[in-house]
């Protein structure tokens, strides 16, 4: 068992102590608008996705990253953040950035 502070938990709601730049939230809202017309989703092409999107929003890697593990698991850091993301729902994902990015 991980100690409590490695453990990774999905935060159900977004949380609420959390504070973005604006450059976060616009790239929350476009990858939002970019997952809901992605081809496929698996970690992999999700993954691909994160950086095509952060690339084009010219938004620092630590940046984009840390946005994405704030508003899912409230910590500035996790998992490969393509493959967490492609194992939770679609729907969910997509409704949390767009959540987040308002």
């Amino acid at each position: 068992e991980l100690p409590s502070d490695e453990r990774i938990v999905l935060q159900k709601i977004l949380p609420v102590n959390i504070s973005l730049n604006a450059n976060q939230k616009e790239f929350l809202t476009a990858l939002a608008a970019s997952f809901s017309v992605l081809d496929s989703w698996d970690g992999l092409r999700v993954h691909e996705e994160i950086h095509v999107v952060r690339k084009s929003m010219a938004i620092e890697p630590k940046l984009a990253f840390e946005a994405l593990y704030r508003i899912f698991l409230n910590r500035e850091s996790g998992p490969q953040a393509g493959w967490f993301l492609a194992n939770l729902d679609r729907n969910f994902v997509i409704k949390r950035l767009q959540e987040a990015g308002r």
